[in-house]
């Protein structure tokens, strides 16, 4: 593995099958989403160590869980077509109680069953629900948005919309809007149309399927003013990297120069002839801006062959990076020791 001079990575746990999307409990203990086992997965490192000690099945029997968010005593599981919750008390490590169902009846059909969950500085619940193709007019309305709810999932509204597959959703420090990641279209070749991040205001458009990446008009649907009024994204990734969880580094483990920092988790392409992504990348803000796009980890990707991909990147307690990695069923720890 490639990283910046005085870096580290190191397994934090391996056997974790389909290890997709992450989130920390309110006493520190990391839970991973298997959606391929149907699972949520406990991972404790109470001797921080660095390492899990255990791997602890949380709940089992879903039904393709992605998302992870813990809010107001309850641990939050996007499925594919519900978003349920589960009662948590510090310190639990397998589900007491059966799940209730907070939203339901999401829809259905589409390769791509994945949702990011999210809560606001407003205390709601925002749900990213992805388009069910590459490039068409959905005949549901909640195809390719963020959706917002109470905690309780009432109150269902479009927060946003137009936005392809938006994989990853956090809020940065001290800011109201959510930022979002979000793969464009396929089939426009190698290099178009370039996936993004997105700063997301509400009732944004983000112009899929009709314009892409802020300016470009698509070839099939779209028409000469397609992109008026589209924002343009907060920052262009390289087409087809498939940009999916965020993290904003608010640690002091790694060197200052890193506070503040947006890590990325780059899933990588599947069409291009020379593959892309497969790597953590970090946007260097200045001003509020990207600064700048830097390869922070690689290696995934050896002689043009994947062995594994990362999926989700979160800070830990301890101010360290852990990314999941769904290929190779595994949590890296990524931590600063010069």
């Amino acid at each position: 593995m490639q990283l910046p001079p005085g870096f580290k990575i190191d397994l934090y746990a391996q056997g974790v099958k389909s290890a997709s999307y992450m989130a920390y409990s309110p006493d520190g203990v990391l839970f991973v989403s298997q959606p391929d086992q149907g699972t949520i997965t406990a991972l404790p490192d109470r001797a921080g160590k660095g390492q899990a000690e255990s791997a602890a099945v949380f709940a089992g029997g879903l039904t393709q869980p992605t998302g992870l968010a813990f809010f107001g005593g309850y641990l939050y599981v996007a499925e594919a077509q519900q978003v349920i919750r589960f009662a948590y008390t510090p310190g639990q490590l397998h589900a007491t109680t059966a799940p209730e169902v907070v939203v339901h009846g999401l829809p259905a059909g589409g390769s791509n069953p994945t949702h990011a969950i999210g809560f606001g500085p407003d205390g709601l619940l925002y749900l990213t629900i992805p388009a069910s193709c590459n490039a068409c007019r959905e005949a549901d309305p909640r195809r390719a948005t963020i959706m917002r709810y109470q905690p309780d999932g009432s109150q269902e509204e479009v927060f946003a919309q137009g936005l392809r597959d938006a994989e990853g959703l956090i809020w940065y420090p001290n800011s109201p809007n959510p930022l979002v990641t979000n793969s464009n279209r396929r089939r426009m070749g190698e290099d178009l149309p370039p996936d993004t991040i997105e700063i997301v205001a509400p009732q944004s458009n983000f112009g899929w399927p009709f314009c892409h990446a802020g300016d470009i008009v698509d070839p099939e649907l779209g028409w000469e003013h397609a992109c008026d009024g589209v924002p343009h994204p907060f920052v262009q990734l390289p087409a087809h990297t498939t940009p999916r969880g965020l993290c904003a580094y608010q640690g002091s483990q790694f060197p200052s120069e890193y506070y503040g920092s947006i890590f990325v988790a780059l899933s990588g392409s599947w069409e291009r002839k020379v593959p892309t992504g497969y790597e953590i990348v970090r946007l260097k803000l200045q001003n509020g801006q990207v600064a700048a796009v830097e390869h922070f980890a690689s290696g995934w990707l050896v002689q043009e062959q994947a062995w594994g991909r990362p999926v989700d990147v979160v800070q830990a307690p301890d101010g360290s990076l852990l990314v999941s990695d769904d290929w190779a069923g595994a949590v890296y720890r990524i931590h600063y020791q010069p």
